[in-house]
């Protein structure tokens, strides 16, 4: 921000009244009376554009022309041969830059000033900074010079580059002088020994608006249960960040701020050397990603977060700094490895009673045929007890067998009375970190409020889950997947569509079976048990589970569960209405 002082009148021009390491979109004009008013602004002004590797370019004016000029940028800048060499500096008349035979063309110059800033930034410099003059115009012009600076002041804001227009106020009339105030965002004029600096009405409005704009933007951030960070673009150090740090990491923003090591330090020990390196190859490429990993929390807590950064760049795609989103997804990761182990479990069992099937059936004929045996065989054969032996031996695997059955039978969940859409609305929780992954939305039709039914609610919870999961999976990105709920008096109805590829012919007989599934062998692809599973689970609550499917148009899983019903008293929220609470 520039600040009025006086400036110091001796020695190296600094303007100590002003900091001139201004932003890009800066536009500013100044007014002056005398050559060393030119120089007393200007001076400082390139000085710190070339301290900053920024391309300058000063057009001169009527009072200080070429030789003037540079002879001014020599005594004031030690190594200003060293720029000047490498063309880090240009100084040109006006009738060069303005005119072209001797005509002013606002859109040329407009162009021009845009070839050069590409230029700079092609050579590797930060941006451009400019100082033109308007002597150069005779008063019959005016009105052009009006509109090429209005043009400017509304473009400027778009690019890297910073402008400072000299006016002499000696030939500026008071409505010229109002003119040219009002076509930059702000002016320094010299009054009494001291650079003051007015803005502009229209920039202080300009001002207000962003202001009320960062004013909303924080309060909205401040209030997310996430973790919204900035970061700088090379040092990957935390700038900025919400309240929610306290919440994810446990350590206040104030601690998060003070200690820049703090984030690497909080990366479980087994994740740290991958993280930092994905971070790394991302800050070398300025590639957008998301990630996961565990932490580490003040309280030595280990808990999982999924990280989504980007880049933000500027309108010239120059990268200014890192910012992201974090989310807390460790009931997700729980209740994911929950899952996987029952399916495992499911697995076993589902294999060992295969097993005893494929046993049970030749034990029979084997059992059958020794009662045969045995009946032939005296009891005071000699070889009658090895009959016996062989009779107990038989019945041992009879009763293993039937143990295997009994172990790994479907258990009966005891039934119990629940409002059915909370179960719908903890599965669509569940599953919205699986949406944001395939940028999926779920919406939710039908459902009746206020019903309580008597089902087994984990297992339901869980085929739910399993077939919805399944749903966002098969989507492409952007789609919608669409849950439906109806209630009949003693039926609950639900069915699950979603936009995917459809499953081919071939694989609709198998879609229940065990062990098969869909996915082939991307990472998304379990061990293929979720629809077996939850068939059986449907199927043990008396109900019943069928699809419809089309290639490139869809699959729709219908669902059908015979229910016991009653209406609660008290009336809930619409359901979906806090999804994300």
């Amino acid at each position: 921000m520039l600040l009025s002082r006086e400036a110091k009148q001796s020695g190296k021009r600094t303007n100590a009244n002003i900091s001139w390491d201004v932003p890009w979109g800066t536009h500013i004009c100044f007014f002056y009376k005398t050559k060393e008013d030119l120089l007393d602004v200007l001076m400082p002004y390139f000085r710190t554009g070339l301290e900053n590797n920024e391309f300058c370019m000063w057009i001169t004016s009527a009072l200080l022309g070429e030789k003037e000029a540079k002879e001014a940028l020599m005594d004031e800048i030690s190594d200003f041969d060293r720029h000047f060499q490498d063309k880090h500096i240009q100084i040109v008349p006006p009738s060069q830059w303005y005119l072209k035979d001797d005509v002013f063309s606002l859109q040329r110059v407009l162009n021009a000033w845009i070839d050069k800033l590409n230029q700079a930034l092609a050579s590797g410099f930060e941006g451009m900074r400019v100082a033109g003059d308007g002597s150069w115009f005779k008063r019959k012009d005016w009105a052009t010079l009006a509109k090429y600076e209005e043009q400017v002041n509304r473009t400027i804001g778009k690019y890297r580059m910073a402008a400072i227009c000299s006016y002499c106020i000696d030939k500026c009339r008071a409505s010229e002088i109002i003119d040219v105030v009002s076509n930059h965002g702000s002016a320094l004029i010299r009054r009494q020994g001291k650079w003051n600096i007015i803005e502009s009405t229209q920039y202080e409005i300009t001002k207000e608006a962003l202001r009320n704009c960062e004013r909303k933007y924080q309060v909205l951030s401040e209030n997310l249960k996430e973790v919204v960070y900035r970061a700088d673009k090379d040092t990957l150090q935390a700038t900025y960040v919400n309240n929610a740090i306290k919440k994810v990491y446990g350590y206040s923003r104030d601690e998060w701020l003070r200690n820049p090591n703090l984030w690497e330090n909080t990366i479980y020990p087994e994740d740290k050397e991958e993280i930092i390196a994905k971070f790394m190859e991302a800050r070398e490429k300025h590639a957008d990603g998301v990630l996961e990993y565990r932490i580490v929390r003040k309280d030595n807590t280990i808990r999982w977060v999924e990280d989504r950064y980007s880049w933000e760049k500027d309108e010239h795609g120059k990268v200014l700094s890192l910012h992201g989103v974090l989310y807390d997804v460790t009931e997700q990761k729980q209740m994911e490895e929950i899952l996987r182990a029952s399916e495992k479990i499911a697995a076993k069992g589902q294999l060992a009673v295969q097993i005893a099937h494929e046993i049970n059936n030749p034990l029979a004929g084997i059992k059958n045929s020794f009662l045969l045996i045995k009946g032939a065989i005296a009891d005071n054969h000699p070889y009658h007890r090895y009959v016996r032996l062989i009779n107990k031996e038989i019945q041992r695997i009879s009763d293993i067998i039937r143990q295997m059955f009994d172990l790994y039978r479907p258990n009966k969940t005891t039934a119990n009375k629940f409002l059915f859409e909370d179960v719908l609305c903890e599965v669509v929780r569940l599953v919205k970190f699986n949406c944001h992954d395939h940028n999926i939305i779920i919406s939710i039709d039908n459902c009746e409020n206020g019903v309580v039914v008597k089902l087994p609610e984990a297992p339901l919870r869980q085929a739910l889950f399993n077939i919805v999961k399944n749903a966002v999976e098969a989507s492409p990105s952007g789609a919608e997947v669409r849950i439906a709920a109806t209630m009949a008096e003693d039926a609950l109805k639900l069915t699950v569509s979603d936009h995917g590829r459809g499953i081919p012919e071939e694989a609709k007989p198998k879609i229940f079976e065990p062990f098969f599934t869909t996915k082939g062998s991307q990472q998304a692809a379990g061990l293929g048990l979720g629809l077996s599973i939850s068939k059986e689970i449907i199927e043990g609550m008396g109900g019943t589970i069928s699809f419809e499917s089309k290639m490139e148009q869809g699959t729709v899983f219908s669902i059908v569960i015979p229910i016991e019903r009653e209406r609660k008293g008290i009336q809930n929220d619409p359901i979906g209405a806090n999804l994300d609470s």
